[in-house]
């Protein structure tokens, strides 16, 4: 199989926001099904399942949410990429607070029908902070030191970095919490640093692109840090999380190219998306 059959980064992300997609749909929208809460068309009563009656809408909520695991942990792979191939760091830490602050008041009104909701606060905080930790921990091990004493103290150091980071997620009750962070890190550390892949340049149908060189050694690291992201995931949050490892699928088959990349699309349509499920819900409930 060649790169250009093979997964693109923007299939990843399609891939994704897809599953993203229908997990929040499943969870603001057929909960109220079940308890009661949809308003007939017709005659204004409350009915349990109205025009959905027949359905086994259990089963559509457990099967939305589980197709929805696999949502989080691509994106921790994005991300982890992103900030490997980046060129300016600050910059993609600057647009994560940004579209964070931008997408908190769409997220409350979706999941939680307020303005305003401290005790729940939307992924992409969760990916600022394990971006933060990640920045940290790279400059305090690039520090040049000849002391043995140094070094150990900077790897002390980063690890407690580390630590506040996944404390902070749970601190700030970010979407994941501190098994986010702490799987984000995995996956950048254990799967996209090191030696093992060449990028290089490649022309198809008068489009330049970039692809991955990567060896059987490193393709395995990687698969592995996946595998541990997931296992971190279910262990920390819920036994719901392992179906993510399904995911690992497509990861394998990963070419390293980008894709055709629309930068903003992924932050615009995050919060925009919750704000089309709060009016929904509006409108029927």
């Amino acid at each position: 199989m060649t790169n250009e059959n093979r997964v693109s980064g923007l299939t990843l992300k399609i891939l994704a926001i897809i599953s993203m997609f229908v997990d929040h749909v499943t969870y603001v929208l057929i909960p109220p099904l079940l308890n009661g809460g949809f308003s007939d068309f017709i005659s204004g009563y409350k009915v349990i399942a109205g025009p959905f009656a027949g359905l086994d809408l259990e089963a559509v909520y457990q099967i939305g949410r589980g197709f929805g695991r696999l949502s989080f942990p691509i994106f921790i792979f994005l991300l982890a990429e992103g900030f490997y191939h980046t060129r300016n760091r600050q910059k993609y830490l600057l647009r994560l607070l940004i579209f964070a602050f931008i997408s908190e008041i769409p997220f409350d009104l979706a999941f939680k029908k307020t303005f305003f909701y401290i005790r729940y606060q939307n992924v992409l905080f969760t990916f600022l902070l394990a971006g933060l930790a990640i920045t940290l921990i790279e400059f305090l091990m690039r520090i040049p030191s000849k002391s043995a004493y140094l070094k150990v103290l900077s790897i002390v150091i980063g690890f407690s970095v580390a630590a506040l980071s996944i404390y902070a997620g749970n601190l700030l009750l970010t979407d994941y919490e501190g098994a986010g962070v702490a799987a984000t890190l995995v996956m950048y550390f254990m799967g996209e640093t090191g030696n093992g892949r060449v990028m290089r340049r490649e022309v198809r149908n008068g489009r330049e692109d970039i692809y991955e060189v990567t060896t059987p050694g490193f393709k395995l690291r990687r698969l592995i840090a996946f595998t541990i992201a997931v296992v971190i995931l279910g262990v920390a949050l819920n036994k719901i999380e392992f179906v993510a490892l399904i995911a690992i699928i497509p990861i394998a088959l990963y070419n390293g190219s980008k894709g055709r990349q629309r930068k903003y699309f992924f932050y615009i349509f995050y919060p925009a998306h919750f704000l089309f499920l709060y009016i929904v819900w509006r409108l029927i409930f």
